[in-house]
């Protein structure tokens, strides 16, 4: 078998394997695909290299590549684990097409090179758990809401102003729902979509209907799912 075509099976291997929800298998396939692969297909296009220079520099190159990859995406503002794959596996693609091909031959290894090797091997298993994380961890998705207006002086039966601030940070479209809530008792609730980066203000009303000390509550709920609530205790007078 040419050297090209198996790891151009390994490649394909390993893409499949990282759908799988196993985490080491996910550590291996990530180290694969970013850390030896592109590498390995672009030097094969320049064809004097021998075999064990090959394997040697295969995986510095990788990691250059993967580095330009994610710094391009990240200059673009859009560097997303799906995108970093996509790129890599486009690389990988355009080096096979034009990369040559050998007879494959396995290099035989002094034990000082196998040192060497093993180094690089347990390097690279860090660099991938590290990857991985980056990856498959979700990182924090910021959306603030506050209170800008509240009742003050109040009496019962007048009528109660609140002002709401969202605000969506990190979210590609978000649906929004705020909760309105009077002493514990839901009164009306506001939906809506908010695009990165994007605001709104509103009002919700109601009536004063218990003097003394009073709780209105506001709870967000970020694509139907609790984020977070804000409240505010204030005094309604009699009358």
């Amino acid at each position: 078998m040419k050297d090209k075509n198996l790891v151009g099976i390994l490649t394909i291997i390993f893409l499949i394997l990282y759908l799988l929800p196993i985490v080491l298998i996910k550590f291996i396939s990530i180290g694969f695909i970013l850390f030896f692969a592109p590498g390995f297909f672009l030097l094969r296009i320049y064809k004097k290299i021998s075999g064990e220079e090959l394997i040697i520099l295969s995986i510095p190159l990788s990691l250059g590549i993967s580095g330009i990859i994610a710094l391009g995406l990240a200059a673009l503002s859009i560097l997303t684990p799906q995108n970093m794959l996509l790129l890599t596996i486009g690389v990988i693609i355009v080096g096979y097409i034009f990369s040559s091909a050998e007879d494959l031959k396995l290099p035989r290894m002094a034990k000082p090179e196998k040192l060497i090797s093993l180094i690089i091997a347990l390097s690279l298993i860090l660099m991938s758990i590290w990857i991985y994380q980056g990856i498959n961890i979700p990182s924090y998705k910021e959306v603030d809401i506050g209170i800008l207006e509240w009742p003050e002086n109040a009496t019962v039966n007048d009528t109660l102003y609140f002002k709401i601030y969202v605000k969506n940070w990190d979210y590609e479209n978000a649906t929004i729902n705020v909760v309105f809530s009077m002493n514990n008792k839901t009164l009306e609730n506001r939906t809506f979509i908010l695009a990165r980066g994007e605001s709104k203000s509103f009002y919700f009303t109601t009536f004063a209907e218990r003097e003394g000390k009073n709780l209105a509550s506001f709870d967000l709920y970020v694509n139907s799912k609790y984020y977070t609530n804000v409240h505010i205790y204030f005094y309604v007078n009699s009358v």
